[in-house]
Parts: C-alpha cells; sequence; structure tokens
C-alpha cells in the first residue's frame, strides 16, 4: 500500500511537467488549447499565432490613449471605446479602462459579449442597466451608436456619444 502513494507523488510532478511543456510547445508550434481560433476582421488567427506576433499595434491605441486624457472617467459613468467592429472594441476597452483605472466597472464591456457590431453594443446595452458613454474612435462605430439611438429613444437617458477629434 505504502508503495503505491509514493508511486502516485511521482507521476504527478511528472504529470504537470509534461502539461506545462506542451503548453509552452503550443505557444511556438501552434498546438494545443493555444491553437483556438480567432475572427479578426475577417480573418482566422490562433491564440498562439497573437503570442508570436507580439502586442497588436493599431493607430486606434494611440487614439485610445489620447480619449483617456480627453475624456477623463465621471462618477456613476463607464466609459466604452467603440470601433468599427466589436473585435476593436474588445482590443480598446482594456486598454482605455487601464488608463482610467476603471477596469473593475467595466468589465462587463469586454468579455463575454458578440464581436460584431451593433450586436455587441446592444448586448452590452442589456447587461449593464447604469449610464454608458460610449467613445468613438472612427465613424463607423459613432453610426452604430447614434443608429442605436434612434431605434431605441428611451436609452438617451443614460447613454452618451462622444467622439475623438477628427471623427465624425
Amino acid at each position: 500500500m505504502a508503495g503505491a502513494g509514493a508511486a502516485r507523488r511521482q507521476w504527478v510532478p511528472a504529470a504537470l511537467l509534461s502539461l506545462a511543456l506542451f503548453g509552452v510547445l503550443g505557444v511556438f508550434f501552434g498546438g494545443g488549447v493555444l491553437a483556438q481560433p480567432l475572427a479578426a476582421q475577417g480573418r482566422s488567427i490562433t491564440w498562439a499565432a497573437l503570442f508570436r506576433q507580439g502586442p497588436p499595434v493599431s493607430p486606434r491605441a494611440a487614439q485610445v490613449a489620447a480619449a483617456a486624457q480627453e475624456y477623463p472617467p465621471l462618477p456613476g459613468v463607464t466609459s466604452v471605446a467603440i470601433g468599427a467592429t466589436g473585435f476593436d472594441s474588445y482590443w480598446m476597452n482594456p486598454f482605455l479602462m487601464g488608463l482610467q483605472r476603471t477596469a473593475g466597472s467595466g468589465q462587463f464591456a469586454t468579455y463575454g459579449l458578440p464581436h460584431k457590431e451593433p450586436l455587441r453594443a446592444e448586448a452590452l446595452l442589456k447587461r449593464f442597466p447604469d449610464r454608458v458613454r460610449f467613445i468613438a474612435t472612427d465613424p463607423e462605430g459613432a453610426r452604430v451608436i447614434r443608429d442605436l439611438l434612434t431605434r431605441r429613444p428611451e436609452l438617451a437617458g443614460r447613454v452618451t456619444l462622444v467622439t475623438l477629434p477628427g471623427v465624425e
């Protein structure tokens, strides 16, 4: 009996080491859990490929940084960046909320939502009943919110839209 327990204790670290090794190799060779496909702006990419490419570089990242300065956080209002696609918003919101130090109140705007607009904005507003300030980083993002407010005028009391300089 005592021998069986010792053998089991030796097996557990070996199994954990094997899992860790496969995970690391998955990042570099695109296998395993990290190979789950993501749909990004009409292309298919994996988490492993994103890791190898490094952080996403976008001129909009600079715009979001400007938005954090231009539109500081307001008490009782959550700021949400909105771009041409829901995938853009997915990348921009954690960045914006990190700069504004509002990640705790704004995590609802990032996770578990569709990656297509206007479905993303509508799902966000259904999930979150408080006031939301959308910061449009491009004309398409502004159009999505304007159309939403036109279709649902009852949202006007809790939804505001601001645009970055140069966005109409």
